[in-house]
């Protein structure tokens, strides 16, 4: 059983999560935050960008000004030391190196999820942003979280080997990619070990569209990372997780659902 709202630890541990704003409530920031929760940690949340979007698709997207949101991590970093960090959304390539410049200097450990496009096939970056994230970025992360097409779009190689191989070089020590957009009848997820596959796992397929399923992936295995668990054991208990929250989705618009994201129970 997992409680939600609940930390196990008084104080929670804190997840620094930057991520860009959905109307919709179903994916994003309002996402990171409800899971962080969820596992018990006290949720640090940036904006980096603001859209248009509802449960179909997105139809705007506005960058929010990088200068302002390295004033507000410098004096939020200045009074709080997160234990793990969250990225998602990063809105625009200017961003990236400065941010970058203000998260090398902290202990704790980087999660990315590579978001470049949104569920229905929206924009959600521009093109700078994969070079950006190549050369400054991916250096300093401890796990990136690329579904397939996220894989293939941010090395540029179609291969999923030789696309490992590229985000490793670059400096990302470990690499989840998530299979949910496979063909494959069962969904498959691989952890690599810098250009090693460590460990696999194969899920049941959920038929649907379901909104925010790579943030909750992500932030989930933030959130258990900063609760002292393993990288392995947080992306297998962040799996179970979401495919109790997918199988549990409502729809509260026309389009994709919303996994439900404060499940009383993951089997």
């Amino acid at each position: 059983m997992t409680n939600a709202f609940i930390p196990p630890r008084n104080p929670p541990p804190k997840v620094l999560v930057l991520a860009g704003l959905d109307p919709s409530g179903g994916a994003g920031l309002q996402t990171d935050i409800i899971t962080c929760a969820y596992f018990g940690c006290h949720p640090l949340p940036i904006m980096t960008a603001n859209t248009i979007q509802d449960t179909a698709n997105i139809y705007g997207f506005k960058p929010e000004d990088s200068t302002w949101i390295v004033r507000q991590l410098q004096h939020l970093l200045a009074d709080i030391t997160p234990d793990v960090i969250k990225i998602g959304a990063l809105g625009c390539g200017d961003l990236i190196a400065p941010l970058c410049d203000v998260l090398r200097q902290l202990p704790c450990k980087i999660i990315y999820d590579p978001v470049l496009r949104a569920g229905g096939g929206g924009h959600l970056s521009d093109e700078r942003l994969a070079h950006e994230v190549q050369q400054h970025l991916l250096p300093i992360t401890y796990l990136c979280t690329p579904n397939t097409p996220e894989l293939h779009a941010l090395s540029g190689v179609a291969d999923e080997t030789a696309a490992i191989n590229h985000l490793t070089s670059a400096g990302c020590r470990h690499v989840l990619v998530t299979g949910g957009h496979d063909q494959d009848e069962r969904r498959s997820n691989r952890l690599y070990d810098g250009p090693t596959l460590r460990q696999q796992w194969f899920w049941e397929r959920i038929a649907g569209e379901y909104r925010g399923t790579g943030c909750a992936l992500s932030t989930a295995i933030a959130a258990l990372m900063a609760n002292g668990n393993s990288l392995a054991n947080s992306c297998e208990q962040a799996m179970a997780y979401l495919s109790a929250s997918v199988a549990q989705a409502y729809s509260i618009g026309s389009s994709q659902r919303i996994p439900l994201r404060l499940i009383r129970q993951i089997t």
